[in-house]
């Protein structure tokens, strides 16, 4: 059923297993849960807390720093690109 219901070419069918299987896990779209609700055999599960998951997964991967070193290599390559960032309750723009 997942595999009929997943309309972003998450899932193949193997033939050899006689089963779905991920094959396209980056197509999965964030908050889509369908294949899951629709499993009958409950092959499929996701985080309860997804806001948890993925700060888990940005802290174990040290997503941030390699973010803040790409986009200041970007900066220096395009330097008359302007970035704005607002500050979580601060209420102010920067310039960087």
């Amino acid at each position: 059923m997942c595999l009929l219901t997943c309309g972003n070419d998450v899932f193949r069918w193997k033939r050899s297993e006689h089963r779905p299987l991920v094959t396209n896990p980056g197509k999965c779209v964030v908050g889509c849960t369908t294949c899951a609700r629709v499993c009958a055999q409950d092959a499929l599960t996701f985080p309860s807390d997804p806001k948890v998951f993925v700060r888990g997964v940005v802290t174990k991967f040290k997503v941030l720093p390699a973010v803040k070193r790409d986009l200041e290599a970007r900066l220096r390559k395009f330097p008359d690109h302007v970035v704005r960032a607002t500050g979580d309750g601060a209420g102010s723009e920067k310039e960087n």
